[in-house]
């Protein structure tokens, strides 16, 4: 029996803890608005007036329930119901549709004790609230809209041709490569001595070929900044070293290279200096059609327009408010953010700031838009 009645009080707390979930959302928008509606009115905070959430409308309402001062009115019953829709092939009676009006209820009821014990002054709980808020209102003013304007064929094809180099491209490869210079009016001896270095740097590499970040340290230790690209990571180019700009003897040779993370077995000299170069990523040609992608441009237009629209009218709603910014508790607040920051990277010292996906190759460029 006693077992009997612990099921029983186990099945009552995971239906009211399905509840709970469900329920937090609405929850929460409801807690923001009335947070809001209150200040308006310079109510005190948590002080909920009569409308409640779930009875505001216009004319003759249909009460069918009360929680305290809160009413459940018709209208928001069946949208609930519409929501929590009966499982597959059940009986619509009486009792079903109860079952959701207690939900309802339930839901009511700890909404009014959250909102009495003061969790819509949490800060954590505030900043939920407001991206819920904030989220619906940008959907509801800028996405929709956005979404309602549809794309012709000819601004697909324009996207298409303004992005070609994503769709057509020749076969690329990517470098890590330590740069030796060599100043153009470098006397003789000086040139050697740079010849030197950049042989000695690539014993150094084949000797430490297959240890972790080897060829990574040696850019550290020894690598000059080229002109054209970072330092270590030549991003990708073709055979002619375009769009890198790169010098096409170093490219051909580049291109020799079969394996991702293979070293070039000798130094390369080009106007500039040598290079100790390995393979660190490799594409191949490329020629997508224009109908393959139109779907995938019609997303990445919408996506850019809705990007633009959200911030012209985030701009709007901020020229209607007065917003000023306390310099002295940012400048402070600042100040605690870079003493924590300081104090992390001293934990981190001695500890190598290498390349973080493939051990021996610098890290990538950050991807072009989609």
């Amino acid at each position: 029996m006693c077992e009997d009645k612990r099921q029983l009080l186990e099945k009552d707390y995971n239906k009211l803890n399905t509840i709970i979930k469900k329920r937090f959302e609405s929850i929460a928008i409801a807690l923001l608005v009335l947070c809001s509606l209150a200040s308006c009115q310079k109510t005190p905070l948590g002080v909920v007036g009569d409308q409640g959430i779930s009875s505001a409308g216009v004319g003759q309402v249909k009460i069918v329930a009360r929680v305290g001062e809160q009413s459940i009115d018709k209208d928001y019953l069946t949208s609930y119901l519409s929501t929590r829709p009966l499982p597959a092939y059940s009986q619509v009676t009486a009792k079903t549709v109860e079952k959701r009006l207690e939900e309802l209820i339930t839901g009511e009821v700890l909404y009014k004790e959250a909102f009495r014990i003061g969790l819509d002054r949490r800060p954590e709980i505030r900043l939920q609230i407001q991206q819920i808020l904030a989220q619906n209102l940008l959907e509801e003013k800028v996405n929709k809209p956005v979404r309602e304007r549809k794309i012709t064929d000819r601004e697909l094809q324009a996207c298409y041709n303004e992005h070609i180099d994503e769709f057509r491209r020749p076969a690329q490869v990517r470098l890590a490569d330590t740069f030796i210079s060599v100043a153009p009016a470098a006397a003789s001896g000086q040139r050697k001595q740079k010849k030197e270095l950049a042989e000695k740097v690539l014993a150094e590499v084949l000797a430490h070929k297959d240890e972790r970040l080897g060829f990574g340290k040696r850019i550290l230790k020894y690598s000059d900044t080229p002109e054209k690209y970072p330092k270590g990571n030549t991003g990708f180019f073709d055979i002619q070293g375009k769009p890198v700009g790169l010098d096409p003897s170093l490219a051909r040779e580049a291109f020799k290279l079969e394996k991702v993370g293979q070293v070039y077995d000798h130094i390369i000299k080009t106007a500039d200096g040598y290079h100790i170069i390995m393979l660190a990523g490799r594409r191949e040609a490329l020629h997508i059609p224009f109908e393959r992608v139109k779907e995938q441009l019609r997303r990445r237009i919408y996506r850019e327009r809705i990007a633009l629209a959200q911030n012209e009218y985030i701009e709007s709603l901020k020229q209607k408010c007065r917003i000023k910014i306390n310099q002295d508790v940012f400048d402070g607040l600042v100040r605690e953010q870079e003493a924590k920051a300081e104090a992390v990277e001293v934990g981190r010292k001695g500890s190598f700031p290498a390349f973080p996906n493939d051990a021996n190759v610098p890290p990538r460029e950050p991807r072009g838009p989609r």
